[in-house]
């Protein structure tokens, strides 16, 4: 039997409790701040819907409020005293519309406020923010880079040689490729049998297109063979009625499906539900172009996602980091007597639990804003 040194397991508690305590104060340095925050933009939100709709979408450096008949403005993080609040925000008239697109090919909505551009990112902000926009019908100027050409090229040569047959295939005369919008997923079966793989989006000036690929497997006897099939379809995305960017229940990085309810002629048709992130913003040219409404839906998120989440991001982790320890410890006592055997269990439960505590407090971070964010709606 291994002798039990109760200094290394005094010595662990100790370490974890540090832990422990560095996250909570972590977490609530954050929600301190944050909760002034949130509170500045309601105050704000409160004043723009006096006789007005009014929605909100955070900014790198604070938030932005837009107020029915094009008019809007900022509040400044760090805004949560009244006379703070009062000097941070005020509506100012928009003079100008516009979506931008950087030289990744991330979109942006640039609103000009009182001769200054604030940039929205990100796809469900800009959702929130374009969803009261498009009521007033703005004209919306359509900015491309000058190497905007050069970057489609390079994405289109990303394609293998099937995908870009049957894309030169699917083209008309009269259309132009504007964008692709790689790594994209999706829900729904496609013509296709197999898993899914990989998709992508391709934009043009007149339609959008879901390049998708599955993956069949078939075993006869001790052969197995893997058929990879190709897909291109049109995603009906200009023919929708309303689209509706949905965020699903996940904390962590945020993840959305993208429904179109469309025309009762289309109904029968079942299309692929898009799963996008937040660096899909490419999305946004075409709903912009093609003018379709938009809407955002955030879904509730209680504990019981919030514990799951920690305890799937603590083991994964915690594996890892608990390998990790036990290695640097078997290797740091190489040629040691074998009596450090028992320090390896407090080492291993140090690297096993340590991940449980910080990707917790970071899980935690995301759902005390997640809840801010809505109760601020």
């Amino acid at each position: 039997m291994w002798d039990v040194d109760p200094y290394c397991y005094t010595a662990l508690a100790i370490y974890l409790s540090g832990c422990a305590l560095l996250a909570a104060v972590l977490v609530m340095r954050f929600l301190s701040s944050r909760k002034s925050q949130y509170a500045a933009v309601r105050r704000a939100l409160d004043e723009a819907r006096h006789g007005q709709e009014a929605t909100f979408a955070p900014l790198p450096k604070g938030f932005l409020v837009y107020q029915a008949g094009k008019k809007a403005g900022t509040v400044a993080t760090g805004a949560a005293g009244t006379s703070g609040f009062r000097a941070a925000f005020e509506m100012g008239d928009v003079t100008r519309f516009a979506l931008v697109k950087d030289m990744d090919g991330q979109t942006g909505l640039v609103l000009t406020v009182g001769g200054e551009d604030v940039c929205v990112t990100g796809l469900e902000p800009m959702a929130r923010i374009w969803s009261a926009v498009q009521k007033d019908d703005p004209e919306v100027q359509i900015v491309f880079r000058d190497d905007e050409t050069d970057r489609i090229g390079s994405l289109f040569g990303r394609l293998d040689a099937k995908e870009k047959e049957m894309l030169n295939g699917w083209l008309t005369d009269e259309e132009v490729v504007t964008d692709i919008i790689l790594g994209v997923d999706y829900e729904g079966q496609l013509q296709t049998r197999g898993s899914r793989g990989q998709a992508n989006l391709i934009v043009t000036n007149l339609r959008v297109g879901l390049l998708a690929q599955t993956v069949e497997v078939e075993t006869h006897g001790n052969t197995t063979r893997t058929t990879t099939h190709y897909n291109l379809i049109s995603y009906l995305l200009p023919l929708a009625e309303q689209v509706t960017i949905h965020r699903n229940n996940k904390i962590g990085k945020a993840e959305y499906l993208l429904h179109l309810t469309l025309p009762a002629e289309y109904a029968n048709q079942t299309a692929p539900i898009l799963k996008l992130t937040e660096d899909h913003t490419g999305i946004f040219a075409p709903i912009v172009i093609f003018r379709r409404p938009v809407t955002a839906e955030d879904v509730p998120v209680g504990t019981g996602r919030l514990i799951f989440e920690v305890i799937l991001a603590g083991i994964g982790w915690g594996i890892l980091f608990g390998g990790l320890a036990t290695g640097a410890a078997l290797f740091l006592a190489e040629g040691v007597h074998r009596d450090y055997y028992p320090y390896l269990v407090p080492i291993i439960a140090g690297g096993f639990f340590t991940p449980f505590i910080l990707r917790g407090a970071s899980i935690l971070e995301n759902f005390l804003e997640r809840l801010q964010f809505q109760a601020a709606q």
